[in-house]
């Protein structure tokens, strides 16, 4: 498969005088680094940044003048490079270098790509910590990736979305909408401000979790469907060592999902193209197998294989404390963290889960075996290994998102 990629060209129009670029703003003088700079403009002004992280380095230092100075000239000393450029769109301010063709000219159109590859990192615009799992995608279209554990993504987007607008979630932060072609490049950095909702610690004391749980498992036939359906999806699957892939597998699939009301019926998945790459010598005695698959996959559906933590039965092993409400994608959750109780002495799952307010749907579960006995699981993740070996897993981690 060739993957064709091209320049991404920010087609904007100047932006008037009075602008955000031109408010006068009083940041902290004497040395502070850009990442921190970015951060109190948009603490004073509302207005978000997205920039490519080739150009605009966050973690660089530089001396500010203690005194009032518009933005602008704020962000000349955040770029320190007289070619940066910056443009308003909406309520965000893109950071780009000058091409040789100036913002507001369209490129003749045969010369736009087939498709376009565009990738960066996703990180807090307060702490520039990254983001793992925040879902990138085009607006209302059904495509889209999500971050690694690194906070980095790469998305190939066709020649018809690019007057589409790519959409930026994560839970518990405001989403980010940007129009394609604003994008200033394909290793762009964008910060998300965390979504504070001001609810009275009252309120949350009120709520009872395991009420909230019997209700989600109550409304499984209203919310996930009565009816079949069948759906195409991307599957991907690597495992590596010292960061080299040893095993990488990745495949198109159609799903055959089965109404929630009838769990005598199993779903069912067909390939329809899948590649294999694998790098292991035959005298490699550690060559390990995991157990994984498309159908490990298919069993982490938790309303229709009920997690153990949301199982009525097991209520008694666990102990469930509501701890927050958040946003996640304009939808108003309740965060239920769980774990086992003390004198529970087996491997149990800990983590989150995530339960829409209004409809009692299960958006989000995040957990992992307890780390206290991880170390007896290892059977269960391994289906072969030397003989002469043992070996145990240092974590085991799970993140499963429903729309």
């Amino acid at each position: 498969m060739t993957l064709v990629a091209g320049m991404l060209l920010i087609t904007l129009q100047s932006f008037p005088q009075e602008s955000v670029l031109d408010r006068p703003l009083t940041l902290p003088g004497n040395s502070i680094k850009a990442s921190r700079a970015m951060s109190e403009v948009t603490r004073l002004t509302g207005y978000l940044f997205t920039y490519d992280a080739r150009i605009i380095n966050p973690e660089r230092t530089f001396v500010l003048a203690d005194r009032e100075m518009p933005v602008s000239q704020i962000l000349d000393s955040v770029a320190g490079n007289p070619a940066i450029h910056y443009a308003v769109l909406g309520r965000h301010i893109i950071l780009y270098l000058e091409t040789a063709m100036p913002p507001g000219t369209e490129p003749p159109s045969d010369s736009l790509p087939l498709f376009l590859s565009i990738g960066g990192k996703i990180i807090d615009a307060e702490t520039s910590e990254p983001l793992p799992y925040a879902t990138i995608g085009i607006n209302h279209r059904g495509k889209g990736t999500v971050t690694n554990f690194n906070g980095d993504f790469v998305l190939r987007i066709s020649e018809e979305n690019l007057d589409d607008t790519l959409s930026v979630s994560y839970v518990g932060y405001v989403n980010r909408l940007l129009p394609v072609r604003s994008l200033p490049g394909n290793v762009m950095t964008i910060t998300m401000d965390r979504d504070f909702i001001p609810i009275p610690e009252i309120i949350i004391r009120a709520q009872d979790p395991l009420m909230i749980i019997r209700k989600t498992i109550s409304s499984v036939a209203s919310n996930y469907g009565t009816t079949p359906a069948l759906l195409t999806g991307f599957y991907r699957e690597g495992v590596y060592r010292r960061k080299e892939p040893q095993v990488y597998s990745e495949a198109v699939v159609k799903i055959y999902k089965s109404p929630y009301t009838r769990s005598l019926q199993n779903d069912q998945v067909k390939v329809i193209r899948s590649r294999k790459i694998e790098n292991l010598e035959a005298k490699d005695t550690l060559a390990v197998r995991l157990k994984a698959g498309l159908s490990a996959t298919l069993s982490l559906d938790g309303m229709r294989h009920l997690f153990d933590f949301l199982d009525p039965e097991s209520f008694n092993t666990y102990e469930y404390h509501l701890t927050d409400i958040v946003t996640i994608d304009d939808q108003t959750a309740f965060v239920i963290s769980f774990m086992q109780k003390p004198w529970v002495t087996e491997p149990l799952m800990q983590g989150d889960f995530y339960i829409n307010v209004d409809n009692y749907s299960l958006v989000l579960a995040e957990f992992e075996v307890n780390p206290l006995y991880v170390d007896q699981t290892g059977e269960s993740f391994i289906s072969r290994l030397p003989v002469e070996y043992s070996m145990r897993p240092e974590y085991v981690r799970y993140r499963v998102r429903y729309r």
